[in-house]
């Protein structure tokens, strides 16, 4: 899906004279005939908003601020689809709880990371576990950023290949999955982990079964490492807004991964 999408002067119309209150954008008053609402709504559902027959509006989720983005659409034409321009799919709460649980040990005073964070639903079921003060997120978008310092969670807000690595008892990832840079991101988190740390991560269904450099090196680390990869069930994500069916990667780092790369070559 593209990540924005042209708009007809009609539909910026009706954008310009809509009134947008308390986290919900009401439509002006009048009837709009049904191949317009659609173009409108569609708008409205790629800026974040959801139609609320209750609040007779477009609601919005209190870490999205929608006008910024349409504003621009009213300016140029040209409408953006919020969640595909972040590959922001989160993981779906019931999910994150099930990786958690099957898949890390966590105790009181263990360090977690969560990179490219989102509204930290795999920070939120690690913190059924360890202090939140003990779980550092990791996000680009400033209003998920807001979001997660409410949840309590220290927040660093930049781009998580950007970070130099610093250890943590474990990562929890759901990087975003496209041109490749699910296993860029996957590959960068190895820098956080010492002898026995923990990565749960989730990536595209592809990630290391294709035959260019890229998915050979992220195959080859992560045999190298021992990881163990699986497929989540058909509908993991279905609450998130895709069918994709994710493949999930769980290792523990060896010592020996560490060893080769210290180890001075001789001369």
């Amino acid at each position: 899906m593209a990540h924005t999408f042209a708009i007809t002067d009609e539909v910026r119309d009706i954008l310009q004279r809509s009134r947008f209150a308390d986290g919900i954008l009401f439509l002006p008053a009048e009837q709009l005939e049904r191949p317009l609402y659609e173009r409108v709504n569609k708008v409205l559902v790629g800026a974040g908003g959801t139609w609320n027959r209750t609040a007779r509006g477009h609601v919005f989720p209190d870490a999205i601020d929608p006008r910024p983005l349409l504003l621009h659409a009213i300016a140029t034409g040209v409408a953006t689809h919020r969640q595909q321009s972040l590959q922001a799919f989160y993981t779906p709460a019931a999910l994150a709880t099930q990786l958690v649980r099957n898949h890390l040990a966590l105790q009181p005073g263990h360090r977690v990371l969560e990179p490219s964070a989102g509204h930290g639903a795999l920070a939120l079921a690690a913190a059924q576990y360890t202090s939140r003060a003990d779980i550092l997120c990791i996000e680009i978008d400033l209003s998920a950023v807001e979001r997660l310092k409410g949840y309590g969670f220290p927040v660093l807000c930049q781009d998580f290949l950007t970070l130099p690595g610093r250890p943590v008892d474990c990562v929890l990832m759901n990087p975003p999955f496209t041109r490749g840079q699910d296993m860029a991101h996957v590959l960068h988190a190895l820098q956080f982990l010492p002898p026995g740390g923990r990565l749960v991560a989730l990536t595209s269904p592809t990630a290391g079964l294709g035959t260019t450099r890229t998915h050979q090196q992220f195959r080859t680390t992560m045999q190298a490492v021992g990881a163990v990869r699986s497929q989540c069930p058909a509908d993991a994500f279905a609450a998130s807004g895709t069918r994709v069916r994710p493949a999930l990667w769980v290792l523990t780092m060896p010592r020996q991964h560490h060893e080769e790369k210290t180890r001075v070559p001789s001369l």
